[in-house]
């Protein structure tokens, strides 16, 4: 979590999460992972990077970097321990 927290991950889960409530998302289009692996592994970030690149108009290479520039400080502005 960095520049949108933990708590805007989890909105960005929450809202991601109805695709597989909808049947929207489904083994069939995630396999060999579970859809709901895929939506924390794969969507969550990606909706991550791209909503980044949006509200800064930059590109996804340069929204990546900001997540990872911002990563520190959202571990220390939300208290997040790191797993080893």
């Amino acid at each position: 979590p960095g520049y949108y927290g933990s708590k805007g991950m989890f909105i960005i889960r929450s809202i991601l999460n109805s695709l597989i409530e909808l049947k929207k998302l489904t083994y069939e289009i995630t396999k060999p992972q579970s859809p709901e692996k895929y939506l924390n592994k794969v969507l969550v970030s990606e909706t991550g990077i791209r909503l980044i690149a949006q509200d800064r108009q930059i590109g996804l290479d340069e929204a990546k970097k900001v997540i990872a520039d911002s990563a520190k400080f959202g571990i220390y502005i939300h208290n997040i321990e790191l797993e080893d």
